[in-house]
Formats: structure tokens, sequence, C-alpha cells
């Protein structure tokens, strides 16, 4: 379950309420067998638009699955200035869901409903993700409802989708690990398809990082960093204000899809309890490799002589995450002290080298570790635009049978400029 503001469960249980005098309240009705429920003047009439209509300014109605718990559940939010009367059908025309503002509150009007369903486990008998999608139908849910400003009939649609995206793998933190306040880049592995193995259409990320301790039971203080990021984006620096010393955090990472569903990854960390002098990862390095005679460009990334590690992820300039190791198994034990990757190097008719450096910002690229005695290890390397010029071998020539004896190995020197604005140091 996501730490986004809540409202009392209302899939399965009607509610209604009794005020004193000059009180009000809301009667939610979920709708059954195609019943609007409700008596005298609390009926909720759901009757057709009338007239000419206005629209809703919010319509969605979308899935919510949650990887680490197994449970699913359904969510909407509708929302326009001001009802005295909001109505949700599914695409069978079924009505699903029915509010109606009473008193001092039908006086005001509702301007936003947020609902979330029970979330039961998919194990539960009944409600398996296949139930789920049966008592759910896909297609466009219509939003039915009266103005309480002027009376005016308001509708809208909504669409509803069967496709559930995968939840991001969280690469960093990794579960129950212990973390500094400082510097924290949350990292997570690309979403491509639903939990069926469907192309899926990711449209955004969302991140929440939640205070694990509830220290203000009466309002909504409690510290939350939510963020929306673009398709694009698998990774975000952490503001250090944000974190406390010695403090428990969830991390939930959702993926959403192009039809509103959402799935949610989640772990829990922690910070340190004071700050801590970190070790360095070792000598870091990123560089360009360039094969002026194949005509192919790669990326190459390498760390050596550092203490051994067992985790490790690398961001670029933009935030953005690039690798993410792990060792696991008996190799975590030991963990490792030296790595190199290379980049497949595609052909530069294929993948032009301004194509390659576009993907890979030039700047300081950040290398954050986890020592095998759980020690947080950081270093920094810079990447180049830079690419030094091919230059000929003069000796030996190619395909020229040479002595044994006597071979002798020359190259011009390179003086001319790359064409990428600089003169790179031979």
């Amino acid at each position: 379950m996501t730490m986004k503001p809540r409202c009392p469960s209302i899939a399965l249980l009607a509610l209604t309420c009794t005020l004193m005098a000059g009180g009000g309240c809301a009667t939610v009705i979920p709708g059954q067998n195609g019943s609007n429920g409700g008596t005298g003047a609390d009926t909720v009439t759901c009757a057709p638009p009338q007239g000419t209509t206005g629209e809703f300014e919010t319509a969605k109605i979308y899935i919510e699955h949650n990887a680490a718990d197994e449970d699913t559940g359904v969510h909407g939010i509708v929302g326009v200035n001001g009802t005295s009367e909001t109505c949700i059908f599914d695409s069978s025309g079924q009505l699903i869901l029915a509010v109606k503002p009473q008193g001092n509150l039908g006086d005001l009007g509702v301007a936003d409903t947020f609902f979330e369903s029970r979330e039961p486990p998919n194990t539960e008998p009944g409600f398996t993700i296949d139930d789920i999608l049966a008592k759910f139908p896909e297609g466009t849910y219509t939003i039915t409802g009266v103005s309480s400003v002027d009376g005016q009939s308001l509708t809208g649609t909504a669409l509803f989708t069967h496709v559930i995206p995968e939840a991001p793998v969280i690469t960093w933190p990794q579960d129950e690990v212990v973390v500094p306040s400082e510097n924290l880049v949350v990292s997570w592995e690309p979403v491509t398809q639903s939990i069926r193995g469907e192309v899926v259409d990711i449209t955004g990320y969302e991140v929440i990082i939640t205070k694990d301790v509830d220290d203000d039971p009466n309002g909504f203080s409690r510290p939350t960093l939510s963020v929306h990021l673009p398709p694009s984006q698998t990774s975000l620096t952490v503001p250090d204000e944000f974190l406390e010393l010695g403090t428990p955090y969830e991390l939930e990472v959702l993926a959403i899809e192009f039809s509103g569903n959402q799935t949610i990854g989640i772990i829990f960390f922690e910070t340190e309890e004071e700050p801590t002098e970190k070790t360095a990862v070792g000598d870091a390095k990123v560089f360009f490799e360039q094969n002026s005679t194949s005509a192919d460009t790669g990326f190459h990334l390498a760390i050596a002589d550092t203490d051994p590690w067992n985790a490790l992820t690398v961001t670029g300039p933009d935030g953005r995450g690039i690798l993410s190791v792990h060792a696991k198994g008996p190799l975590a034990d030991f963990g490792l002290a030296s790595l190199f990757f290379e980049s497949q190097e595609p052909p530069n008719d294929e993948v032009p080298i301004d194509q390659i450096r576009e993907r890979f910002s030039a700047g300081e690229y950040q290398f954050q570790a986890k020592s095998i005695d759980g020690v947080m290890m950081e270093s920094t390397a810079i990447l180049s635009h830079a690419i030094p010029e091919g230059f000929p071998i003069t000796s030996p020539e190619e395909g020229v049978a040479a002595d044994h004896n006597n071979v002798v190995i020359a190259w011009e020197v390179l003086t001319i400029t790359s064409p990428w604005g600089r003169i790179p140091k031979k």
C-alpha cells in the first residue's frame, strides 16, 4: 500500500453517518447488483444526465498491485468544483460507487473523491488477480454527477484496462541495509513488461520515501518524499535535508502504465546513527573507446584496487543510474575487488558517435558501494567527450611480412584536433 493520503476502505461497506444538528456527512454506497441504494432524501438517484452537461475535471479508475505484499485493489479519483452527487458505472453499465454529501457538507458540495478498495491477498479465495479482473471488466467507465453550484448534470469517462506492469526491481538501497543520510541515490531497473509478459507502455515512475515511525498519530506531518519521474529516469537523488540520522524508512517505487495501472516495489532501509567517514571505491574510471579501424565506439567503466564490496551503483551527472552490480551467494561473502565493464560497440554507421555521446553525458559519475563489512564507499570519475582521432601505424605495413628479428613498431604523432571540438592529450 502506498503512503499517499488514504480514504477509508469503501469497496465492500456502505458508509452512513448521523451527526448532531448543524452537522454534515457523506453517504458512500458501493453499487451492488445495479441497485442505487439509499432511501428518502438521502437517495442517490444516479439519474441520466439532463440538458447541457459539464465535465468532471478529473476521472481516473485504475488497478494498484503490490508485488511485495502480493495484493491487488481498484482505485479511483474523480473531481470537479463541487458535486451534490457522484456515480461511477463500469464498462457494462453496472453502478459500482455512489457518493451523496449530506447536511452542511451537502450545501458545500464535494470537490474530489478518492477511493481505494480493500486489497485482499492474491491467495484469498475469490480475490485472485483473475477474480478481480473478472469482477471489473475492461473498457470505458462512466462517471455522472450533479453540480452543487448550479445543479448542472456532470459527466466523465475513465479508461480501465487489465494491463498490470511488473514491479520495479529496486537496485539501491537493498532491503534492510544501513545507509548514510547524505548523498543517497535510489535506483531501480526499468519496467518493460506486464505481470503476464505483455509489452507495456510505462508513462512514469513514482518514488515514495516515508519515515517508518508514526510520530504524528493525529496529523499528516510524518516526513514523506513523493516524486513523479519520466519513464526514462531510473534513479533519484534524495535531498540530504529529508533524511534523519538513525531513522528507519520505507521506500516504494511505482511503475505507472498508460491506463494508470500501477505496481509497487517496496524495500526498507535505515540511516546511520552518526555520520561516518566514507572509504573510496578504489581507482574508478569511465571512458569511451573508439576503434578507428573497425569504426565502432563503446563505453567502458573500471574499478581497481578497492576494498572488497558486494553491492555497487553508478550514476551519471544527470542523476540517472547506469549500472548496478550485486554479488550473490558465496561471492557476496568474498566480495569484489575489481570490476571492468565494457558496453556493446556498435558500428558508427549504425549508431553514430554523437548518439553515443548523447547517451552518456560528460561530467562527474558517482560510484557508491557497500563493503562486505557494511561500510559505505564512494568515488567519482570524470567522463570527457573528447575522443582522439585515429592515426596511422607506419610500421610494420599491413599485409607485409616482417623480419621477426627486427620488428619496428611506429606510428604518426597525433597533432590534429578531434572532430568533437578539443585537442585531446597525447
